[in-house]
């Protein structure tokens, strides 16, 4: 666990969110991620397109 607290530190506040998601959502996570994560990277592709 202190690897991933180093690592949340150097990473940033995502890490952490990431962290405390796969604990909670349980066997949820993988659909979390997938929903979550690329939605992000379809708004940024939208977001991308128009500039």
């Amino acid at each position: 666990m202190l690897f991933y607290a180093i690592a949340g530190v150097w990473f940033g506040f995502a890490f952490i969110v990431t962290l405390i998601h796969y604990y909670y959502a349980g066997a949820a996570f993988l659909l979390w991620m997938a929903v979550v994560h690329g939605g992000g990277l379809v708004l940024g592709g939208f977001w991308m397109r128009r500039i």
